[in-house]
């Protein structure tokens, strides 16, 4: 349900975007866990001058009902958090 929520919701706000490279399920939502206090965290990689345009490192809004928060990341930043 959750995945399907998370979908709709990149499609609606990232998916024309330019700028990004492609948006992470991540929280407890992406393997599997969801109760009713249950929200969407997303990891959205962007390109360096998307990710300064921003102005933010994070948002967060309703959709549907479900709490959904996003954080900005560089491809760079998620490169090198995988390499550690």
């Amino acid at each position: 349900m959750f995945q399907t929520f998370a979908k709709d919701f990149v499609k609606m706000k990232f998916a024309k975007m330019d700028g990004v490279i492609g948006v992470l399920l991540v929280g407890s939502a992406s393997i599997g866990y969801v109760d009713a206090l249950s929200d969407i965290d997303l990891e959205v990689i962007s390109t360096e001058d998307l990710y300064h345009k921003a102005g933010e490192t994070c948002g967060s809004e309703q959709f549907n009902g479900v709490d959904v928060w996003w954080e900005w990341v560089t491809l760079n930043e998620l490169e090198n958090a995988l390499k550690d």
